[in-house]
């Protein structure tokens, strides 16, 4: 009997460990695109006439760093789109 009771102890911990480490999992990768996609967030936000490049650069080249800090450059510096009407 103290076999099974502790059996299904260790069965809900480990249930309880899975799903807080799935949702810190699920967190971290959140707030890592979240950062790793700023640049392309901000040209977009801004409505930069090359946005698209951004976004390309930041997606292809982000993860060396100068590509980040390039893009970032970019869509901060970007000439806003005034075609639109914004």
């Amino acid at each position: 009997m103290e076999t099974a009771t502790l059996t299904a102890t260790t069965v809900a911990t480990d249930t309880a460990v899975q799903l807080a480490a799935g949702t810190m999992g699920a967190f971290f990768w959140i707030l890592f695109f979240g950062v790793y996609f700023t640049p392309t967030i901000i040209a977009f936000k801004r409505k930069t006439w090359k946005r698209w490049g951004v976004f390309f650069l930041n997606l292809f080249t982000g993860w060396t760093g100068i590509g980040w800090v390039g893009s970032f450059i970019w869509a901060v510096a970007g000439v806003k789109d005034y075609q639109q009407g914004e």
